[in-house]
């Protein structure tokens, strides 16, 4: 059960944590996805810039740790691993201009200096993680805007529906008096026919007795109706933001083409009652493709005047559900936590986002002790010490539930005891760090 569950864990948690190691000769820097250097996917990192710049296996009297990254979600971290890759090998391959070339002529040996300097990648390392940060935080603004653009849509569209029900209200108030104002002129005129009067009244002392009889029997309770100001303020998107919904209504304009064509394959061999069900979906599916295909079907020119009402309700449905899941959120203020093997690598970036910054090692004897593998990050020992607490709830809650007590059996308390925690073997700083009372994460200072 431990077993499985510290599988389970790990699995949880498989890409959170970015770990970062440099060589101390040369500061040539890998990346890991987990605290222990594999040999061949290390050794795949490194591109081969000259002679003796790709070893045949890993010292680990030469690579220590750089830093740790850890992310609040798996995706993030995934995708800064690959960014962060992705730099490294354009800063490898795409160096070449007249004046780099032009600074080694000086030097006796300028292919050894050429290489040397291609395997320094410890400050472009620093200043890469930076940009994909950085490059996060813009994209979370990004999102925010698109999500805030469709939350307008809707806000718009309830706007103009209450528009719509104030004027319907209003011309419906309208016609009640209109037609208790003609009962009421008919009911005088046969009022007066029968009364036969012996003397005739004038026309104009007819029209104020009829003027009066009508006020008197026209009492609508006249509610005050405000009708919304006509205004549209949902701006078009600007031209990124267009396309990338174009291309998420392209997709799902594709999946549905192909669930139309599984229903009319459907239909062939279908019953009656089928078919008419069929015939329904194939309308409905039929509906939301000319909604979508009406997306990229429009001029290609980019407004930024307001949305006209026209379009509005087929905005409404389409662009307000592709923005709300266009991406999953990439926040990383305050939730990302760099740790440093050595504070003063952080001034080698030019800019930094609102992250936290803190060193690696509590102590002296924590750094003399880990050489060449990255402590455990602060919320994993966080993380694995509430896991403890919650394993070790449930087997109580076993125990108790099967009648196998300590005091039945000494043997299951000797067992609990030796295998205190479930996060044994790699994890076990856990214990020593929060069950022993030893430094804690906390101790950590801040940078």
């Amino acid at each position: 059960m431990r077993k499985a569950a510290l599988e389970a864990f790990l699995a949880e948690r498989h890409g959170r944590f970015i770990f970062a190691y440099n060589n101390i000769h040369t500061n040539q820097v890998v990346y890991s996805l987990t605290r222990n250097l594999n040999n061949y996917r290390a050794l795949d990192q490194i591109t081969f810039v000259g002679k003796k710049s790709k070893p045949s296996k890993l010292r680990k009297d030469l690579w220590k740790p750089l830093l740790t990254v850890t992310f609040p979600t798996p995706y993030q971290g995934l995708i800064a691993f690959r960014q962060l890759q992705e730099y490294r090998r354009m800063h490898e391959f795409c160096w070449r201009t007249q004046r780099t070339l032009s600074s080694f002529d000086d030097q006796k040996n300028p292919r050894s200096a050429r290489t040397k300097w291609l395997m320094d990648q410890k400050a472009n390392s620093v200043a890469d993680l930076a940009a994909v940060l950085l490059g996060f935080e813009k994209k979370e603004r990004d999102r925010l805007s698109m999500v805030k653009y469709a939350d307008g849509i809707d806000e718009a569209a309830e706007h103009k529906q209450k528009i719509k029900d104030a004027k319907a209200a209003i011309a419906a108030r309208e016609a009640e008096k209109a037609r208790k104002r003609k009962e009421a002129r008919l009911a005088r005129i046969a009022e007066m026919k029968s009364r036969k009067k012996k003397w005739p009244w004038s026309k104009q002392a007819e029209a104020e007795d009829e003027g009066r009889a009508e006020e008197e029997a026209v009492e609508v309770e006249e509610e005050e109706i405000e009708i919304p100001p006509e205004k549209e303020f949902v701006q078009e998107p600007g031209l990124k933001m267009r396309r990338a919904a174009k291309l998420l209504a392209k997709q799902k304009a594709a999946e549905l083409t192909a669930e139309f064509k599984a229903l009319k394959r459907e239909h062939w061999g279908a019953k009656a009652e089928r078919k008419k069900e069929i015939e329904k979906e194939k309308e409905r599916v039929q509906a939301e493709l000319d909604k979508l295909k009406s997306l990229w079907k429009e001029d290609k020119k980019v407004s930024v005047t307001l949305l006209p009402p026209a379009r509005l309700e087929a905005f409404r449905d389409i662009w307000g559900e592709l923005y709300k899941q266009i991406e999953p959120t990439m926040q990383i203020e305050n939730v990302v936590m760099i740790e440093w093997a050595n504070a003063e690598d952080i001034d080698l970036a030019p800019a930094w986002p609102q992250v936290n910054h803190t060193v690696m090692y509590g102590t002296a004897a924590e750094k003399k002790i880990a050489r060449h593998t990255a402590p455990h990050p602060v919320a994993l020992l966080q993380e694995s010490a509430e896991a403890n607490e919650e394993v070790a709830e449930s087997e109580v809650e076993e125990d108790e539930q099967t009648g196998l007590t300590a005091q039945d059996d000494g043997k299951t308390t000797k067992e609990s005891e030796s295998n205190e925690g479930f996060l044994s073997g790699p994890f076990a700083r856990v214990r020593g760090l929060f069950l022993s009372g030893g430094s804690n994460a906390g101790d950590r200072p801040q940078v």
